[in-house]
């Protein structure tokens, strides 16, 4: 779930939670949470700033993770769009001696009525004892209302840490059925797929996935674009490539 608020006097609020399961055969599972809370204050001009808190939690293989990440916003609002960049770091008792930065920028374009574009490029630092190694990821989205009820949607997001690449596609699209049931509600079918390339770890190879989604887009401006689906991670993003590569790639 995502929630947007945006008051008249500039002040800016936000919220997200997330929890997945996941179950591939042959493959331990994983499951994964992230809850975060913004908020800023929009000026006249257009630009923009606030602050970011995000509690990510990761499990796989039997071993289990959590991190409080927290950072400042700077943005700008113009007709057609909007960009932001971020910074921050992230601390827990389970990273131990880990140092870990996060940064990047996101953005958002109307192109014209009913077509909009996404785009993000962020960078996870680790550093650890006096090594440290670069998590990378860039993501593209395009969403577009082919008609009142039907709209299409495609999403790519390639992480990069050391030798090991992951890339994640999908192409979808969603029904709305507001004029047919009381409560607004959007079903989606999305096809997905991941790659892997690893030369560290000797190894590639690939995830196809079938994403059914239900969306309830609630409010002025609520969004019919599934939260579920490679497009909906680029367009909403975490402050992290970590966590934004398995939004991603689930």
């Amino acid at each position: 779930g995502n929630a947007d608020a945006n008051f008249d006097n500039g002040t800016l609020l936000g919220a997200r939670a997330t929890a997945m399961d996941v179950s591939i055969d042959d493959t331990p599972d994983l499951n994964a949470s992230l809850l975060g809370a913004s908020g800023g204050y929009r000026l006249g001009n257009g630009l923009r700033a606030g602050a970011y808190y995000e509690r990510a939690h990761l499990g796989f293989a039997g071993i289990a993770g959590s991190a409080n990440s927290y950072g400042a916003t700077v943005g700008y609002d113009f007709t057609t769009g909007t960009v932001e960049g971020f910074y921050g770091r992230s601390a827990g008792s389970d990273l131990g001696d880990l140092n870990v930065h996060d940064y990047g920028v996101t953005g958002r374009y109307t192109a014209m009525d009913g077509l909009t574009f996404g785009g993000n490029l962020m960078r996870t630092n680790i550093a650890l004892g006096g090594e440290d190694e670069n998590l990378d990821l860039v993501g593209l989205a395009a969403v577009y209302d082919v008609a009142p009820a039907w709209t299409v949607f495609g999403g790519l997001t390639r992480s990069s840490i050391a030798d090991t690449d992951a890339t994640t596609f999908g192409l979808g699209a969603s029904y709305d059925l507001s004029g047919m049931v009381a409560v607004p509600t959007v079903l989606s079918l999305e096809l997905a797929r991941t790659n892997l390339d690893s030369d560290d770890l000797g190894a590639d190879g690939h995830g196809n996935t079938v994403r059914l989604g239900v969306t309830f887009p609630f409010g002025q401006t609520g969004s019919k674009l599934p939260a579920n689906s490679v497009a909906g991670a680029v367009m909403t993003p975490s402050h992290s490539a970590v966590t934004q590569t398995v939004l991603s790639a689930f």
